[in-house]
């Protein structure tokens, strides 16, 4: 079994929309995605179904955070393991 990438809650973050991955369909998906990821969108959260908002929320300190950029409202979440 591997080592797993852990990324700290207090680790430097710059949002960057051009790194949001917009669309993850299972939650099997988002248990396989690797630490650091970030997914995000600008539909409040309703492109992702409430399945796996919650596998992405049970791997991030954070949870889901809200952030304007360049006038565009995301909603995102960034994955710490």
């Amino acid at each position: 079994m591997g080592k797993k990438m852990y990324y700290s809650e207090f680790e430097d973050f710059s949002f960057d929309p051009n790194n949001v991955l917009g669309v993850v369909r299972t939650v099997k998906e988002a248990q396989s995605l690797p630490a650091g990821t970030v997914v995000g969108d600008t539909e409040g959260g309703h492109s992702i179904s409430d399945q796996v908002a919650k596998a992405l929320r049970e791997r991030s300190h954070r949870g889901w955070q809200a952030i304007t950029w360049n006038g565009e409202s995301w909603n995102y979440i960034r994955l710490d393991w």
